[in-house]
């Protein structure tokens, strides 16, 4: 007969397993379920999405899982100055990190838990993964040098942001960008399946960061008490490398932030200058799954390599609501600067143009002002051609919101939007 003291730690482990289950739960119903539903309010001009925006303001209720993360939160605050919203969940993670180590990690982490599960699948010992090199340390130190010089260059492979993304992928229009999106926690899932462990102590930046967290407290408090291995291997990382990898990060984010982009896109409210936005944007997808007009998606090659599934606003079949700003309140590392909705509207994302030999009045002479009709900032003038009024952009008026475009009835369409550098512009009465 079993003792009731054996079967303790056995009752434990299936108590914390499945405490693990019903938070990697409750992370997935908010990374999928509440961005669609303020996204469902907005769209339905419900006045509840308005109050559901005044709530994603205060960083209390935030509504985004990746903000538990202090790898973001530390490149985000490395890269833009300034810490983002909300930083006290990171910091909570981050205090926890400092006694605790990977206590998050062996907790809290869905995709720490998907991978532990597909690893107990696989044949391999759970030890295996000490014969491979640990490149964790390397990736932070060049993530954070390139931080330094403000284009992070690893925040899309933290782990919350994958899992994120891949709940993201699920909403918005379909494409191959969008599908990508989910792939990455995927590719853990099957890395795990076949190599226990070597995601978690190799190559997670953010389990490496609590390591780190809690190693530089450790130094601090000039506490000499025995590690588990496994955390002994990943602080063992840190050392004259690292310090190198920071500096060569750095050169890169440095490089980064000063390459020429041919053609700039349309890139969401708020974005950072174009060549930091690269680095900066996590690839999370919460500015895709909360657009109530379904117009941010994730860039395909267009962007360039470096630009690759990060956020863009493609105009149609929606455009850039005058009363929305919700994706620049829920973008974890300030990729997209937060900002009042008086301010956003006064923001040009990009600029129209008129095609004049696809427009109907201009080449037709048909009485056509129809851009003119829905433009909500009154940016289109009328040129008299013929006794017939031609619509013309005025640039130091136009926001680029996309509103001329989608109800343009020429075929092919003759107003586009084309991206630039974004720019405060002058405020209009009643705009």
């Amino acid at each position: 007969m079993r003792s009731p003291g054996r079967d303790a730690p056995a009752r434990r482990a299936q108590t914390g397993l499945a405490a693990r289950i019903l938070a990697t739960l409750a992370m997935a119903l908010l990374a999928w379920g509440a961005p669609a539903f303020v996204a469902a309010k907005l769209a339905a001009h419900d006045a509840g999405g308005e109050r559901l925006i005044s709530l994603l303001r205060r960083p209390s209720y935030t509504l985004i899982p990746t903000a538990l993360s202090p790898h973001l939160a530390l490149s985000a605050s490395l890269a833009r100055r300034i810490a983002p919203p909300p930083v006290w969940l990171a910091v909570l993670v981050g205090l926890t990190a400092a006694f605790r180590r990977r206590w998050f990690c062996h907790h809290l982490c869905p995709t720490g838990l998907l991978a532990e599960l597909a690893g107990r699948l696989g044949r391999r010992p759970k030890g295996s993964f000490v014969r491979y090199p640990n490149l964790a340390p390397w990736l932070l130190a060049l993530s954070f040098g390139g931080a330094a010089m403000g284009v992070p260059l690893f925040v899309w492979l933290d782990p919350l942001t994958l899992f994120n993304g891949f709940f993201s992928s699920l909403h918005g229009p379909v494409s191959v960008a969008s599908l990508s999106l989910g792939v990455g926690l995927a590719l853990i899932v099957a890395l795990s399946l076949a190599l226990p462990n070597v995601w978690c102590y190799r190559l997670c930046p953010l389990g490496c960061a609590q390591e780190l967290i809690g190693w530089l407290v450790d130094k601090a408090m000039s506490r000499r008490k025995r590690e588990h291995p496994a955390a002994a291997a990943t602080v063992g990382g840190i050392g004259r490398r690292s310090f190198l990898l920071f500096g060569i990060g750095g050169v890169a984010g440095w490089l980064a932030g000063r390459r020429a982009i041919p053609r700039l896109p349309i890139r969401p409210p708020g974005a950072v200058e174009e060549g930091r936005f690269a680095g900066l944007c996590a690839r999370c997808g919460n500015c895709i799954a909360v657009c109530p007009e379904k117009i941010i998606r994730a860039a395909g090659v267009e962007t360039g390599i470096a630009g690759l599934l990060s956020a863009t606003v493609t105009i149609g079949p929606g455009y850039c609501r005058e009363t929305c700003n919700a994706c620049a309140l829920v973008c974890p590392t300030t990729a997209l600067r937060r900002m009042p909705l008086a301010e956003k509207r006064n923001l040009a994302i990009g600029t129209a143009f008129v095609t004049r030999k696809n427009c109907l009045a201009w080449n037709e002479g048909k009485c056509c002002m129809v851009c003119d009709e829905f433009c909500p900032y009154h940016a289109i003038k009328a040129i008299e051609r013929n006794a017939v009024n031609c619509p013309e952009v005025d640039p130091e008026i136009c926001r680029g919101c996309g509103a001329c475009q989608i109800n343009c009835p020429a075929q092919p369409i003759a107003i586009l939007v084309s991206g630039i550098r974004q720019k405060p512009i002058k405020p209009v009465p009643d705009s």
